[in-house]
């Protein structure tokens, strides 16, 4: 119940030594201290790849057991992890992400970012006249 009341208080009594990021629970430090020390302590038995969080860990064992436990409830498309669900589901829902310097728009926010990079923020260094 302690962790509990510091989620709702906002209260962060353990604090990274490396970095001063403030936490809530050891177990939130624990894992954040791993990406200072490039720690990956969680290992998979089939190809020996590491994993900083158990979590990816289980997502990763996925790949050899064929377990993809997320199901589109508007077709028969599953997947091993729930972001790829969600990012799938826009295809049903026709939700896109806008660029707001054109009229272009993607299915994913990464795209969208890689579009921009690419046209908007090379037009920043082109004379006018030269754009491609």
């Amino acid at each position: 119940m302690n962790l509990h009341h510091r989620r709702h208080t906002g209260e962060k009594p353990y604090t990274c030594s490396y970095c001063g990021k403030l936490f809530s629970s050891s177990s939130g430090l624990q894992q954040h201290v791993r990406t200072h020390t490039h720690e990956s302590p969680f290992s998979c038995s089939q190809c020996s790849r590491s994993f900083k969080q158990r979590e990816k860990l289980k997502q990763h064992e996925r790949i050899h057991t064929g377990v993809r436990p997320y199901m589109c409830d508007r077709c028969p498309s599953t997947f091993r992890v729930k972001n790829s669900l969600a990012r799938h589901l826009r295809i049903h829902s026709g939700e896109m992400f806008q660029c707001g310097l054109c009229p272009k728009a993607f299915g994913e926010l990464y795209s969208l970012k890689k579009h921009h990079r690419r046209r908007h923020d090379k037009l920043q260094f082109t004379s006018p006249g030269t754009e491609s």
